[in-house]
């Protein structure tokens, strides 16, 4: 089992593009701003490791062990809610984005969100620490 991989198309896809589109959004910013301002080396270095740790539990023999193995699965679980997501997360990864959009979509959507304060509170309650906790 140690020699397996889940080379599931889906799941690559998914990651490649998140990369891709975090990584074109932090080149946008520091050729604007400078290599490392705007989003850190650390915050784009705890995005990479997110991905990697996604891959780990999605991609490597750890995946094809959680088909069989009750205790693989958990371990499974337990990287993706108390590694990956924290460092993903940790990376900034709104930010990275909207930069990596046209900037008139950039424009428009920075208009749109100064003019909808509910929405604005709606986004600030529901990403609450103790909500999402």
């Amino acid at each position: 089992m140690w020699h397996v991989w889940e080379w599931e198309p889906l799941v690559l896809a998914g990651i490649a593009v998140s990369g891709a589109w975090y990584y074109a959004g932090v080149r946008t910013v520091w050729r604007r701003a400078g290599a490392g301002n705007g989003i850190p080396y650390w915050r784009a270095g705890c995005f990479a490791g997110g991905l990697l740790v996604l891959c780990v539990a999605l991609v490597s023999p750890v995946a094809a062990l959680g088909e069989t193995l009750f205790s693989a699965h958990m371990v499974q679980h337990l990287a993706l809610m108390l590694v990956a997501a924290p460092l993903l997360v940790a990376g900034a990864p709104v930010l990275a984005a909207l930069w990596a959009l046209p900037s008139s979509w950039r424009r428009g959507i920075g208009r749109w969100w100064r003019r909808s304060p509910h929405v604005r509170a709606v986004v600030a309650w529901i990403t609450a620490p103790i909500v999402v906790w």
